[in-house]
């Protein structure tokens, strides 16, 4: 009876050990479809190995999944880290200028109405000297 669970433990074990296998592969190749390789070999093996074949030539494949038709290069890690750290330090500034924007809000609703108020007083001026330029022109 515990040789029995023993082996089913060791067998459940080798299913998932071996499911996962074309998922590591894929990220340890840095392949851009590595989580869908993961899944695949996964579903595979519920299939009883037909897909996760596949699945594992597909992790094993070149990765020329690129817009501009060249391939991607192979990042490590740390140029994965460095990017998300560049991109964290993007969002925090942006973030502190969005709080300054909305903090000099009313002033720049003040300043906008002000603006309005200065355009109306030179289209009246203007109306003004062309007045004055008619009677001026009548003597």
């Amino acid at each position: 009876m515990a040789l029995t669970i023993i082996l089913i433990v060791i067998v459940a074990f080798l299913i998932v050990f071996f499911a996962g296998l074309p998922g590591k592969i894929a990220e340890k190749r840095n392949h851009s479809k590595a989580d869908m390789i993961k899944v695949a070999g996964y579903v595979g093996i519920l299939f009883f190995g037909v897909f996760w074949v596949a699945a594992l030539i597909w992790a094993y494949s070149e990765d020329n999944s690129s817009v501009s038709g060249v391939p991607r290069p192979k990042e490590n890690k740390q140029v994965k880290q460095f990017k998300d750290d560049q991109i964290k330090e993007q969002i925090a500034e942006l973030s502190m200028q969005i709080e300054r924007i909305e903090d000099n809000a009313p002033d720049l609703v003040k300043i906008n109405d002000l603006i309005k108020r200065v355009e109306v007083l030179d289209r009246n001026q203007k109306k003004i000297v062309t007045a004055v330029n008619k009677i001026l022109a009548k003597k």
